[in-house]
């Protein structure tokens, strides 16, 4: 290609028709240019595609770090299902005593001091939110829609677990100030009779059982 248009620049000059020459070098710069936007397109087209590949690698980590939480959220709903039942025996006052000495019975005796936390996990939804002024288009209604959803699961989050933590620092100062506080976690505590008494039959633990399961209601 190059030896042709040399070949065709020679031949007009030695002609000397200026004119078709200057028709030429300008039709030559004219290709030139092509040639440049050309490859300056094909360098960002490569460049996109690598930066729209890294898009679509942080939405497969979104993708799993979301499951992970989900089965989180199963194992939480298994745990909280069993509690539902303990609180309807807390507040139905149909336990005796003997029902809180029960060896398996610590769900009865920690129900109000005890919570299985969330951890949102969001590495790659933040990753992707750092950069997604890079990505193209076609995912910026992505960020939008991700952000929504975030930010009202953080809410949740903190405003649930939020007020069930400030119940549970509660009862911890609470408990901390009795002698039966090491049957919180020792069964064979000497204090064990006054702690399940307290359990039995103060109104406190019962009003702090509700305020656990439903702590909007009751702030």
């Amino acid at each position: 290609m190059l030896f042709l248009l040399r070949k065709i620049r020679r031949k007009l000059l030695s002609q000397n028709k200026i004119t078709s020459y200057l028709l030429y070098a300008i039709g030559e710069i004219i290709l030139v240019v092509i040639g440049i936007l050309i490859a300056v397109n094909l360098n960002n087209w490569n460049n996109q595609r690598a930066v729209d590949q890294r898009a679509q690698n942080l939405l497969r980590q979104i993708k799993e770090e979301a499951l992970q939480v989900a089965m989180s959220i199963d194992l939480i709903n298994t745990t909280y299902t069993s509690y539902d039942s303990v609180y309807h025996m807390i507040l139905a006052d149909t336990l005796e005593k003997e029902d809180y000495l029960a060896p398996n019975s610590w769900s009865l005796r920690d129900f109000t001091y005890r919570m299985d936390p969330l951890t949102l996990q969001k590495e790659g939804y933040q990753t992707f939110l750092d950069q997604s002024d890079q990505f193209s288009d076609k995912y910026q209604k992505l960020v939008k829609s991700l952000k929504d959803k975030y930010l009202g699961y953080e809410f949740y989050l903190k405003d649930t677990e939020g007020e069930i933590l400030k119940i549970m620092k509660g009862q911890y100062a609470f408990a901390k100030t009795k002698k039966w506080y090491p049957s919180l976690i020792e069964l064979d505590s000497a204090y064990m009779d006054e702690f399940v008494e307290y359990l039995h039959a103060d109104y406190r633990y019962r009003n702090e059982a509700m305020a656990c399961t439903a702590p909007q209601l009751l702030i």
